[in-house]
């Protein structure tokens, strides 16, 4: 076996505070190399701010030796090099990607902040064992994707609110964003949306509008995958249905209810919006006691917005509706096997449905596909940060987005044809709800989990 740090060590370091001219002190460097895969080293450390410090994050230098020689540690090597401003916090180091199959006896570390970064960081790393939080500013593309971000980590990427300079760049100026399929805009006027496979029930859903989200949120890069779920303790048998044609640990989840996600929607339980909590033994709950954050399902006008990052297309990759599903090479269970969005965000669309925290139907109308079904909830025109309703009936059809890796088949459409439904399904404004204790395809329902700031 490849002993990196020597068989079983922890090494407590008596690493020099190093103070550099911003005024940070790094202290109380612990390294410990894990058992039995102890190429792998969780090196944790103290930040302590200078008075009146006001950053969102800072840039750490990272020095390794192991006697007199310097061990090289690169960028590819640690799950980040950037750390919250203050308290305790854990960085990994992959020494493989550097040393595979090096031998060394006892590594010393010495950690010391660099600089401040400006703004908010462009993704928030989250390890789930735990729930520290730790942020970084590469795209999640490097040599620890499959060692780390499937597994270890949940990588968030940051999405600017609508009132935000970077949005307005994308928007010519404005602070809205035009959600729903292009040229739709309601179910009395059909043609006005130029598809002839949208059913009646989609134009309505699919209703173009503009709302304004002023707050930033973090969404999670990928839908959750196994690997990512056994991280928190929850064994692939307590999921009902899982894809046998790919089971490995970067595979996504699927088979999970709102119930699994969130906790039960009932009237007087957790009933979002009515009521932000959550059941502390869902996925959610459990993140948010294991981190302190209040991460949550996104909205579905979060998800959208994130799913278009600046596109007006009705289809993500493409202009046109001559097979969408080849652009971002969909229908796969693996997520890093797709094209991401402009956004650096993989799988939004044609992997599995994402559940939100949005209310489908106000009333309990199990004829989804019916020209008459017009109790399906839409924010307003111009509607800042819309959450939808509180159902008032319990398990509500909660929204789920992007539709799954299985959509196959024909769909008739409005002037008696068959099309391929994945011209319907593929659609970035394509909505389906779903009951949230026992969804009709439930066996292809995951989550992508968002962390909204105030």
């Amino acid at each position: 076996m490849r002993k990196l740090l020597g068989f079983g060590c922890a090494l407590a370091l008596a690493a020099t505070a190093l103070a550099d001219a911003a005024g940070y002190v790094v202290s109380d460097v612990v390294a410990a190399a894990r058992q039995p895969w102890n190429d792998t080293v969780d090196i944790s450390f103290t930040v302590t701010p200078p008075p009146g410090a006001t950053a969102k994050a800072v840039r750490l230098n990272i020095a390794a030796s192991n006697g007199a020689d310097d061990v090289y540690v690169s960028d590819a090597s640690v799950s980040t090099r950037l750390a919250r401003p203050s308290g305790r916090q854990t960085i990994t180091w992959c020494a493989a990607v550097d040393h595979a199959g090096a031998v060394y006896g006892r590594l010393k570390f010495n950690i010391s902040v660099a600089e401040e970064v400006a703004g908010t960081p462009p993704y928030m790393l989250l390890r789930l064992r735990d729930g520290a939080v730790s942020y970084a500013d590469f795209s999640i593309t490097n040599a620890l994707k499959k060692t780390m971000f499937f597994r270890e980590y949940m990588a968030f990427r940051y999405v600017p609110p609508t009132t935000s300079d970077e949005w307005k760049a994308l928007s010519g100026g404005s602070e809205y964003v035009r959600l729903g399929t292009p040229g739709t805009t309601n179910a009395s006027d059909p043609h006005d949306a130029g598809w002839n496979y949208m059913l009646d029930s989609d134009i309505l859903k699919e209703s173009a509008r503009s709302v304004k989200l002023t707050k930033g949120f973090y969404l999670a890069v990928y839908p959750m995958t196994w690997g990512q779920l056994e991280q928190m303790g929850r064994p692939r048998s307590s999921i009902a249905w899982s894809d046998t044609r790919d089971q490995n640990f970067s595979a996504v989840v699927t088979g999970l209810s709102y119930e699994q996600a969130r906790g039960a929607d009932t009237v007087n339980g957790y009933n979002f919006p009515k009521s932000t909590a959550v059941d502390p033994e869902s996925i959610v709950g459990i993140l948010r006691a294991r981190s302190g954050l209040p991460f949550d399902l996104p909205t579905d006008a979060q998800w959208e917005y994130a799913a278009r990052a600046g596109s007006t297309n009705a289809y993500l990759f493409t202009q046109t509706d001559a097979a969408p599903w080849a652009w971002g090479n969909f229908q796969d269970p693996q997520p890093h096997m797709r094209a991401p969005n402009a956004w650096g965000l993989y799988a939004m669309v044609g992997c599995c449905h994402q559940w939100t925290t949005t209310l489908g139907r106000t009333s309990d109308n199990s004829d989804l596909n019916a020209a008459a079904n017009h109790n399906f909830w839409l924010p307003e025109e111009g509607a800042v940060d819309p959450t939808g309703p509180a159902a008032t009936y319990d398990h509500g059809y909660r929204i789920t987005r992007g539709s799954h890796f299985r959509a196959g088949g024909t769909t008739a459409g409005r002037d008696g044809k068959s099309y391929d439904i994945r011209l319907r399904v593929y659609r970035t404004g394509y909505k389906y709800p779903q009951k949230a204790d026992k969804p009709a395809e439930e066996a292809l329902c995951g989550v992508r989990l968002c962390l909204t700031l105030e």
